[in-house]
């Protein structure tokens, strides 16, 4: 082989190896690690069911009650249901959305609701009352915190479907369904 020849291949091996170089500096430039001990902690969210009432139109009440068992409805009347719930939410960014349904309510009855602290007071929505198909998320649901879920249902327009309430052998037995309360978690 000649000497021409050999500073060819060498000079191919020297540019080569300045190449694999200048790319070792750049990765190093422009790449790095670096460590730290970070921990993530999940949110919680806790609801406890307290004491459960009712009254009516009809003067009937029942503070702490279990049941309905005993209520007469008429036309026209009026139920205002409370459940008091606790509230514990814990975490960044949470929130809590309050929700009401009453999936097989009776023919002919309608219901509206709202939340109250626990003094009674209206927290949400500011005024009037919601649909139950609206879930309710107030500010101040975060942290803890105790409230009365405030439903009132109103029976009838006129028709005779729940009996006459002043005659209760005469008045016939309608089941008032379940409503149900759901507190979700979401995010703030």
């Amino acid at each position: 082989m000649t000497a021409s020849k050999r500073l060819v291949n060498t000079s191919m091996i020297l540019a080569g190896l300045a190449t694999c170089l200048v790319g070792w500096g750049t990765y190093a430039l422009f790449s790095g690690q670096a460590g730290t001990n970070l921990s993530v902690t999940a949110g919680r969210f806790d609801i406890t069911l307290g004491d459960f009432g009712w009254s009516s139109t009809t003067g009937a009440s029942g503070a702490g009650a279990d049941s309905l068992a005993d209520v007469s409805v008429g036309d026209g009347d009026v139920l205002v249901l409370s459940q008091a719930v606790s509230t514990s939410l814990v975490g960044h960014n949470l929130q809590a959305a309050i929700s009401v349904d009453w999936a097989d309510a009776p023919a002919g009855a309608t219901a509206t609701w709202h939340l109250a602290d626990s003094d009674g007071r209206q927290v949400a929505p500011e005024a009037g009352e919601a649909s139950l198909d609206h879930a309710l998320t107030p500010p101040a649901l975060v942290g803890e915190g105790e409230w009365l879920v405030v439903v009132t249902a109103k029976f009838g327009s006129g028709n005779t479907v729940y009996g006459d309430p002043a005659a209760p052998p005469s008045a016939q037995t309608v089941p008032l369904g379940v409503i149900t309360v759901t507190a979700s978690q979401v995010r703030g």
